[in-house]
């Protein structure tokens, strides 16, 4: 039996002022099941969130997060 796996979803802003939001509205769109989203400034290697992700992660899921560049519009599929 073939297990298709989670699709799950990853966002992140840098700072409390930023909203997550459309990132989470586009991960739903794309089908995510869970998604973990942080409030973290990308100056520090620590993000609480992104490791429980990681660690949630099994051969078979994939992992969808959206590229955060101001011209960017679709998210990076691994």
């Amino acid at each position: 039996m073939h297990n298709a796996g989670v699709i799950y979803g990853y966002a992140r802003v840098s700072t409390d002022a930023q909203d997550l939001s459309n990132q989470v509205a586009q991960l739903r769109a794309e089908g995510c099941e869970k998604i973990f989203g942080e409030k973290i400034t990308g100056t520090t290697a620590e993000r609480p969130q992104l490791k429980k992700l990681m660690a949630a992660v099994a051969p078979g899921d994939v992992v969808i997060i959206p590229l955060t560049a101001s011209r960017a519009t679709q998210p990076v599929f691994w």
